[in-house]
């Protein structure tokens, strides 16, 4: 049990690196259909187990989405 719980740690890290570089770079922007498989992901999935800023990370990059969509 404690190794699942390393080894889904390790992929929420993962996840949440390319989620940061990519906010940073715009590249949510651009395209939002591959970026919204890895949210999906994470709300999902590790929801509860995200952090505060984590879970703020996520909610700004679908925002950020959403608006560029209806523009």
């Amino acid at each position: 049990m404690i190794f699942d719980k390393y080894i889904a740690k390790q992929k929420i890290d993962k996840v949440i690196f390319h989620l940061k570089k990519w906010e940073k770079e715009n590249y949510h922007l651009d395209n939002p259909e591959e970026v919204t498989k890895y949210t999906e992901l994470l709300k999902g999935k590790y929801w509860r187990m995200l952090s505060e800023n984590d879970r703020d990370l996520i909610n700004k990059i679908e925002i950020d989405m959403t608006t560029i969509k209806s523009l």
